[in-house]
């Protein structure tokens, strides 16, 4: 199973189309990678490079730009056994993800005299190392400079300049270096217009801060919450894109990797780029670990805590504004909070976690679990609230639970979730060769006015029909269904609830 996202925010409808292809062309280049022997870091890298190489995704090619009109890039990779990786601050890599994922990997192997890797590089000396790895990069700084840069980021860098200065009548404080033209010099007497009633509505509606800061401060939040406005005409007016994944032998992993917010002060690292805070991921543990004494309980009660100790496989990336995000460690408890809610529910039914009645008894909705997170985290804090959160909880499946029952979950807009479902039967390998059975949930819960999301199954049995399908074709014969991505740009009505939330569940093979 994989999952991916392009952020939470507001997506222009004009580009809906274009949102969906990339985020479908995400999800076959995951799968791909797992197909092709690689793991769930590879799958998560391969996704996330496919979100960076688009212009519409606020990551790598489509990053918004600093207020000085460059672009640095935060970026991490998880996996379930804790290995981590990440770049902050980080010009001219052309697949941050990438870097973040190779100091990953990097990070396994021992230094001599003690030594420790690092598992973070910041700014220009990030990109320095991905040029001595090999990884495609800038070769001097000021190539750093100039990569990344679009059409598009330039026109809205020059567009948020305008309002900014004219908020705060800094005319050019601040970083004055001006990328792709002279702020102001384009644009006409109509577009300044409609800028400065936008700004003037938005001032309108900002609440007063109680906090103490500098008018450089006021004015960055102003344009943060300003952006979000469908007025912006652009739409590509989002935060973070991320990843999450499980493999065969139900590994599982994370990932982030961002541009950040439009006009940031250079040298500002976002939630992508911190641990726990971005994207995060932990294996299943079996629990029922043995007394390091010896002990024995026969008691209810202590049969109990033990019990409670397994909890299952866990991934999750996060979008929205970092400065919200890493104040509550977001990712880590959102996975925290999903594999609690799954061991509790296992306790309350016959005590065996996966089991018909653990699974399915007193569980509370894994989209439940989430959207409470938000609810007593991200909206008790100051504005701007928009966030979101993409969780992938795995769990073993018992015999007795081997049937197809319904995962459906409405969101704010109606949007259902997919149905939890059979595995497939045409073609698929033997009991051994496949794997265990697993119930894979893919829960989505934002408190933006949108966020684009897709997934798509690639256990071992897609993998058979997709191997079938090659071989129907070669042979001329019709060939099984070959899974294909599903994908949603999530709109939340004005109207309704402040978190919108979606479900999808799946039985899978792994």
């Amino acid at each position: 199973m994989i999952a991916v996202h392009a952020g939470a925010g507001y997506h222009s409808t004009a580009l809906e189309a274009a949102y969906k292809r990339d985020l479908a062309a995400a999800c076959r280049a995951g799968a791909a990678a797992l197909a092709s022997g690689g793991d769930a870091l590879a799958a998560v890298t391969a996704a996330i490079a496919v979100l960076e190489a688009s212009a519409h995704c606020n990551a790598g090619r489509g990053s918004n730009l600093t207020l000085g009109g460059t672009v640095e890039c935060d970026a991490s990779v998880m996996e379930g056994d804790g290995t981590f990786g990440a770049v902050a601050a980080a010009p001219g890599i052309e697949h941050p993800i990438q870097a973040a994922a190779l100091l990953a990997r990097e990070s396994r192997q021992p230094l001599s005299n003690g030594r420790v890797r690092p598992m973070m590089l910041a700014g220009d000396r990030a990109r320095e190392w991905a040029l001595s790895r090999s990884l495609p990069a800038a070769a001097t700084p000021s190539e750093a400079a100039a990569m990344h840069l679009t059409e598009a980021s330039q026109r809205q860098w020059r567009k948020y300049r305008r309002i900014v200065e004219r908020s705060t009548g800094a005319g050019g404080a601040s970083s004055s270096r001006e990328t792709g033209g002279s702020a102001g010099a384009d644009g006409s007497a109509a577009e300044d217009a409609e800028e400065a009633a936008a700004a003037r509505l938005q001032a309108k509606r900002s609440r007063p801060s109680g906090g103490s800061g500098g008018g450089g401060d006021a004015a960055q939040q102003h344009q943060q919450q300003h952006q979000q406005q469908p007025s912006t005409g652009d739409g590509c007016l989002y935060d973070t894109v991320g990843c999450v994944v499980l493999a065969p032998g139900g590994r599982v992993a994370a990932g982030v990797s961002s541009g950040g917010i439009a006009l940031k002060t250079e040298g500002r690292v976002g939630e992508a780029a911190i641990f726990g805070a971005g994207c995060w991921a932990q294996e299943a543990d079996p629990g029922g670990e043995p007394d390091p004494a010896g002990r024995q309980e026969s008691s209810g009660a202590g049969q109990q805590r033990q019990q409670q100790q397994a909890l299952p496989a866990v991934a999750c990336s996060v979008t929205g504004v970092g400065e919200r995000v890493m104040r509550h460690m977001l990712a880590r408890d959102c996975c925290q909070a999903a594999a609690a809610a799954a061991a509790a529910a296992a306790t309350e039914g016959d005590g065996s976690p996966g089991s018909a009645g653990g699974a399915a008894a007193g569980e509370v909705p894994l989209t439940d679990v989430v959207a409470q997170l938000l609810r007593r985290t991200i909206l008790r804090g100051p504005t701007p609230h928009d966030c979101g959160l993409l969780c992938l909880r795995v769990q073993p499946l018992g015999s007795g639970n081997a049937s197809g029952s319904s995962g459906d979950s409405g969101s704010g807009s109606g949007i259902e979730g997919g149905r939890r479902q059979q595995p497939e039967t045409s073609g698929q390998p033997t009991e051994a060769a496949a794997g265990r059975l697993c119930v894979a949930e893919v829960a989505v819960a934002h408190s933006a006015q949108s966020m684009a999301i897709a997934h798509m199954r690639c256990d071992a049995a897609a993998a058979a029909a997709e191997a079938g399908a090659a071989a129907g074709k070669a042979a001329g014969k019709q060939a099984p269904a070959v899974p294909a991505p599903t994908v949603h740009v999530l709109r939340r009505a004005a109207d309704a609830l402040p978190v919108q939330t979606y479900l999808h569940g799946a039985t899978v093979r792994v």
